[in-house]
Order: C-alpha cells, then sequence, then structure tokens
C-alpha cells in the first residue's frame, strides 16, 4: 500500500511505477462522480509516451482486485555511477542511499593521504577516501519538481455522435501530436478500442491541450 508521503509526492509530479514495471506519471483528475479519478500516462522503455489508464483514488486500477497495473511506488532512474574526473571538476555527487535536496561537492584533495575534501553542506566539509567514494557515491540527480502551470482539460469522448473527425495524441520518438480518425473510419477496430479506452477527442485543440499535458509542459485538471 502506498504512504501518504508517495501519494502526493505522485500527484506532484514524481513519476511512479507499476507491479509490472511500467513508468508512469500523473497528468491529471477527473472531475465529476467517477470510480476512477486518476489520470496516468504510461511510458515505455525508452521514455516515450505510451497510453492513459484512469486510476481510482487509492492508485489501483480496480475497486476490488490487485491487478498488474496498480501504481506500487515511485519510479527509481538507475543512478550513474560515480565518476572522480567530473567531481574533481564541480559536478555534485550524492550519497548513493540517501533522499537529498542538495549535492556534495569534492573541494579538494589531502597531500598527506589518498583522502579527498568532501563538501556535504555550506561549511561543513569531511574526509573521505576515493574507495569510499567510489562504493558509496553516484552523480548527483537533480530533483523531479512539480510543474507550475495549471491548464484545464476536455475529457475524451465516449461516443461519435455527429462528429466528422475523431481526435487523438499521436506518437513519434521524439514528440507528441494531433491526429485523427475520419468518421468512415469509426467502425474500425482499432478505433473503437481507442474510443473504449478514453483516448479520442473531439476536436484538434482538445487533442493538441492533451499533448501538451503528456509530454510534461502542464499540470492539469480534466473539466467537461
Amino acid at each position: 500500500m502506498l504512504t501518504e508521503e508517495i501519494k502526493q509526492k505522485l500527484l506532484n509530479g514524481a513519476y511512479g511505477v507499476t507491479k509490472n514495471g511500467t513508468k508512469v506519471k500523473y497528468i491529471g483528475k477527473l472531475m465529476g462522480n467517477t470510480k476512477y479519478p486518476l489520470v496516468f500516462a504510461t511510458y515505455n522503455k525508452n521514455g516515450d509516451y505510451e497510453n492513459t489508464i484512469c486510476y481510482t483514488k487509492n492508485f489501483t486500477y480496480c475497486l476490488d482486485s490487485e491487478f498488474v497495473h496498480d501504481i506500487v511506488g515511485l519510479w527509481q532512474d538507475k543512478p550513474e555511477p560515480f565518476n572522480l574526473e567530473r567531481a574533481l571538476t564541480g559536478q555534485g555527487i550524492q550519497y548513493k542511499e540517501g533522499d537529498t535536496d542538495y549535492p556534495s561537492h569534492i573541494v579538494g584533495k589531502s597531500y598527506i593521504t589518498d583522502e579527498y575534501y568532501l563538501e556535504i553542506s555550506e561549511g561543513e566539509c569531511v574526509s573521505i577516501t576515493l574507495n569510499d567514494l567510489q562504493k558509496n557515491y553516484v552523480m548527483w540527480k537533480e530533483p523531479e519538481k512539480s510543474q507550475a502551470q495549471y491548464k484545464e482539460l476536455p475529457k475524451p469522448i465516449t461516443e461519435f455522435g455527429d462528429l466528422e473527425k475523431a481526435w487523438f495524441v499521436g506518437s513519434m520518438p521524439s514528440c507528441l501530436f494531433p491526429a485523427y480518425y475520419s468518421s468512415k473510419n469509426f467502425n474500425d477496430l482499432d478505433v473503437k478500442l481507442r474510443l473504449q479506452n478514453k483516448q479520442l477527442f473531439a476536436t484538434e485543440q482538445h487533442a493538441q491541450l492533451w499533448c501538451d499535458a503528456l509530454s510534461g509542459k502542464l499540470k492539469v485538471a480534466i473539466v467537461d
């Protein structure tokens, strides 16, 4: 079960991970009376957007049973190994097992012993051997920051009605873009599946807003 702290981090924009190892990110909340209000984007192994999934308030895929799509924690990128040459140029490092918002820096080397001086906070230094640095430290990575910009998003359509086009989020390795199906394709199986999975939109503008949200440019609330 997720802690309240982890839930809040997810809602603030931190990446999560599902039971089957999929990377996910919160993009908005469906307004109104729904059992699955939390909308997450899923990403493939290359980090490209793949799909959207609606979750319960408890971040589960189903209300009364466990499923492989359940969110079970925060996503952890593989840390970059300690690199002495880069650390000596002033790049930050961090304790491998720690959770900190600030990097440590190598500020000098002992002329007598095989030790380096590591500034762990402003004005506070410790001495540490190269072996300890290589064993216990990794290169610093800037923590993810929640985005400040908010934008309301339209809900996906639930029926075609009299639409001549149904828009969706198209994807390429480097970008997301609005694409559409014309009405002559509405009976195709893949189009019906997109409708069922809440992946179709009424206008190009609606699809573009979702492209922006899924690519991380917006933090959103989804409304009618």
